[in-house]
């Protein structure tokens, strides 16, 4: 079984692949400081299944989104949640990779993205997505990041998995660098990390032993033995206007 088949399998019928939940992205997006009712156009990146994708076209109800994201399986389960919730007139989704966005310069008022920046790391994210962000729009972005200290069990795990894992200051520190007026931060609640690895737990016992079920139960493991270590936190950031 092929790395993407062997994913499918591992979070079927899971309506995240990533820890969250409705709560945590509607605590994200409550930070964007735009009328409501305004006419935006917002991209979500690494939408996955579409739970934030349908959040913030319910928020932002006279919005036009693009939601992206590199497997196909993954957008026509979105397709048909769009198509259920007669939103086709606004809503549309993408197979494109987020390393290179194909869109013009300036495109989006609010740019989104959830648990997948680290697939090309936080720090080229900012640099590459910022290209595509009107001026004062808004960047929100869920990256793991220490929250404390970690345990030598965290540090070997992350640095072999995601070298670019830091402390939420080195993270704000680059968001600055990066030229972007830093708004705010929070902390993904451990409920959220709980419920996800519950979901995705049930589905790995019915999956064949292999070294990616190997991977994630010992992710699983890690987290459990050092869940004050870590955790995604959202940074909300704007892309300053030019002097």
């Amino acid at each position: 079984m092929d790395i993407p088949l062997y994913f499918y399998a591992a979070f079927k019928d899971m309506d995240r692949l990533a820890p969250g939940s409705d709560k945590s992205t509607l605590k994200a997006i409550d930070y964007i400081d735009f009328n409501k009712d305004s006419q935006l156009t917002i991209l979500d990146i690494g939408c996955g299944v579409g739970a934030s994708t349908l959040l913030l076209a319910d928020y932002f109800k006279n919005s036009t989104i693009e939601a992206i994201d590199l497997f196909p399986h993954y957008l026509k389960v979105l397709d048909e949640k769009i198509a259920d919730n007669d939103l086709d007139n606004r809503v549309y989704t993408c197979q494109m990779d987020m390393n290179d966005l194909d869109y013009p310069n300036c495109e989006f008022d609010i740019v989104f993205s959830e648990a997948s920046a680290y697939i090309m790391g936080f720090a080229k994210a900012l640099k590459s997505w910022k290209r595509v962000l009107k001026q004062n729009g808004y960047l929100v972005v869920s990256e793991l990041s220490w929250i404390q200290k970690p345990s030598k069990e965290s540090k070997k795990f992350w640095k072999t998995h995601y070298s670019e894992i830091d402390t939420i200051e080195n993270k704000i520190a680059l968001i600055k660098d990066e030229g972007y007026e830093f708004i705010d931060y929070f902390i993904l609640p451990k409920s959220d990390f709980e419920d996800y690895y519950a979901n995705l737990e049930s589905n790995l016992r019915t999956l064949d032993d292999n070294d990616f079920k190997k991977d994630f139960k010992k992710e699983i493991e890690v987290y459990g033995n050092n869940s004050g270590d870590y955790s995604y936190v959202y940074y909300i950031m704007k892309k300053e206007v030019r002097q």
